[in-house]
């Protein structure tokens, strides 16, 4: 038997959250200065005990394929189907992808809560254990030159071996004088 048949008071909902940046964010299309985000929650009872799962859908404004106005209806419509059918619908979500993840990172989180790891432990890993990174790169937002400088120099000390730069809001040869001198003051096997 799945253990979704033994769920009694499965429930599933999302509240909207909007985060404010501590600094203004740079991106291709603009400045973000806050970010709404979505958080699903789900929680059932099993024998007695109630259990929970968090997840989050987190579409950027203007890059995501699935930022669009009915976003919170499709949120909500989905939600009612999972919690009626105990079934997450995934085909129906193909065409947005963060409720989708969102989806299903609840769903790891209730197990992870289940199984008594915890709602946070959603994979057997160190990185869920907290004890290890994921060091791919330092993404370094786009600001002045001098705050890009800045944060350069910040995600290198902070061991990234790649340096990953937002460009497009300052004029591009600066940009490229901040790659110059980066690679003046490192060595290829530094950065």
């Amino acid at each position: 038997m799945d253990i979704r048949e033994r769920y009694e008071a499965f429930r599933v909902t999302w509240r909207a959250k909007e985060l404010l940046f501590k600094s203004p964010a740079g991106t291709s299309r603009g400045v973000m200065r806050s970010r709404k985000l979505w958080y699903v929650e789900v929680s059932c009872k099993l024998k007695g005990k109630t259990y929970w799962g968090i997840g989050e859908c987190a579409p950027l404004p203007g890059l995501s394929c699935d930022d669009c106005a009915n976003y919170e209806t499709v949120l909500s419509q989905a939600c009612i189907a999972w919690e009626r059918d105990r079934v997450m619908p995934r085909e129906r979500l193909i065409d947005f992808p963060s409720i989708l993840m969102g989806f299903e990172t609840a769903e790891r989180s209730l197990l992870g809560s289940i199984s008594e790891k915890g709602a946070y432990a959603l994979w057997n890993s160190s990185f869920f254990a907290s004890d290890d990174g994921i060091r791919i790169n330092g993404l370094v937002w786009m600001g002045t030159a001098e705050e890009m400088e800045k944060r350069m120099e910040e995600k290198l000390r902070a061991g990234f071996g790649c340096v990953k730069l937002k460009i497009g809001a300052i004029d591009f040869e600066r940009e490229l004088s901040l790659i110059r001198s980066l690679r003046e003051r490192y060595t290829p096997a530094q950065v």
